[in-house]
């Protein structure tokens, strides 16, 4: 039987900052999302208290819940997030224009939820919102949205691994 020997002071201290400074990327992509989460969750509850949850600001704040849900992996969560933001501004004065990121957001959860026909729909309307407001930023946004969701349908059809997974 052979023993292995423990790792000698170099290796052990190589092998403690490769793993800490792995942990610390995580960590430094993780928690400031998470800190962001409930910041924007406490500053929607009092904006949507104050003004209403349809209120512009509200729903901006939302759509950002959305994006820090999405920087942690909650998919489902962020892609909920969007779509609220996205059904609530139809119509409400002042955040018509804001509607097309919220559709190019919903868009890009569901190309990584692997609802890639859904994702097409969103990233679509977002892009026609986008060119109707004049909003440039937002159809460009929604035509890489589109793109990445015909790779990944594209990749799904020749039998390729999911986005999703």
């Amino acid at each position: 039987m052979v023993r292995k020997l423990p790792p000698g002071p170099a290796e052990k201290h190589r092998g403690k900052r490769r793993r800490s400074s792995f942990t610390q990327a995580w960590v430094n992509i993780v928690s400031p999302n998470r800190q962001a989460y409930k910041e924007y969750e406490a500053a929607y509850d009092s904006c949507a208290g104050l003004l209403g949850d349809r209120h512009p600001q509200s729903l901006v704040l939302l759509n950002s819940m959305g994006t820090a849900l999405s920087g942690c992996g909650h998919r489902d969560a962020a892609a909920d997030c969007f779509e609220r933001a996205a059904a609530a501004a139809q119509g409400v004065e002042g955040a018509e224009g804001d509607r097309g990121a919220y559709l190019v957001n919903l868009g890009m959860a569901r190309v990584r939820q692997g609802r890639l026909r859904e994702a097409l729909e969103s990233c679509t309307r977002g892009y026609m919102l986008g060119k109707e407001l004049r909003r440039e930023e937002v159809a460009a946004e929604a035509k890489e949205c589109v793109r990445a969701a015909k790779r990944a349908e594209k990749k799904e059809k020749q039998g390729g691994e999911s986005v999703a997974s």
